[in-house]
């Protein structure tokens, strides 16, 4: 009895510590290296659309640029594309997945992740955060990127309407580039507005800066970090 108890303790310390293994799960695909978009002013044309979202076209937008794992810099175009070198690929009706559903995951027992409450502002945080990490071109300073996420409840739909469960059915981040370094920030994920949803999609990503002097702004990862059982 005593060997048994022994060993039924044993099992449960090595499923403790399987249960706090960490995960970064990016929501870019893992064959495009970075997505470049281009300035507001361009309307959107530059935008990120997911095209698996709702009211998608399929295809990616003229003006978007991003460089895939190999080096090579792709750029989407409406027209006889250029004629392509080595380092710079020109596409047309382009549906370059390039952004993934990152899956959600709840405890062992099927439930979702107790938050905790920061002492300092009262509110809630979830276990959960996203990292984003940007560079601004010339002009980008002082007006944000915004990636807007959305629920996806089955795997397949995202939602369009109403809430989940307590929340908004999308949520956005506002990040402002710095037009001299590389900028890398996160921010705490709200679950409750997910509860259920198999996946979270990262729906758009528009830049809210209008000088003409910038050229884009580039997005060099966006994941979804925490400790998963």
């Amino acid at each position: 009895m005593k060997k048994l108890l022994l060993l039924t303790a044993l099992v449960g310390l090595v499923i403790g510590a399987e249960a706090q293994s960490f995960q970064a799960r990016s929501f870019i695909n893992p064959t495009i290296a970075s997505i470049t978009v281009s300035n507001a002013a361009s309307g959107a044309l530059g935008y990120v659309t997911n095209v698996l979202s709702t009211g998608a076209m399929g295809t990616n937008s003229l003006n978007l640029t991003w460089t895939n794992a190999a080096g090579t810099w792709v750029i989407v175009t409406n027209g006889v594309p250029a004629t392509a070198t080595s380092a710079i690929s020109f596409v047309t009706n382009d549906s370059t997945a390039l952004l993934v559903d990152v899956p959600l995951y709840s405890d062992r027992n099927g439930a979702g992740f107790a938050q905790v409450t920061n002492t300092a502002t009262l509110s809630a945080l979830s276990p959960l955060n996203v990292m984003f990490k940007v560079s601004g071109a010339s002009g980008s300073t002082g007006a944000n990127i915004n990636f807007v996420f959305v629920g996806v409840p089955d795997g397949v739909n995202e939602v369009t309407t109403g809430t989940v469960g307590s929340g908004s059915p999308t949520w956005t981040v506002g990040i402002t580039p710095n037009t001299t370094s590389t900028v890398v920030v996160y921010t705490n994920v709200p679950m409750a507005s997910f509860v259920g949803c198999k996946a979270l999609r990262l729906q758009t990503i528009k830049s809210a800066i209008t000088s003409a002097a910038n050229i884009g702004t580039t997005v060099q990862a966006v994941s979804l970090n925490g400790f998963v059982p």
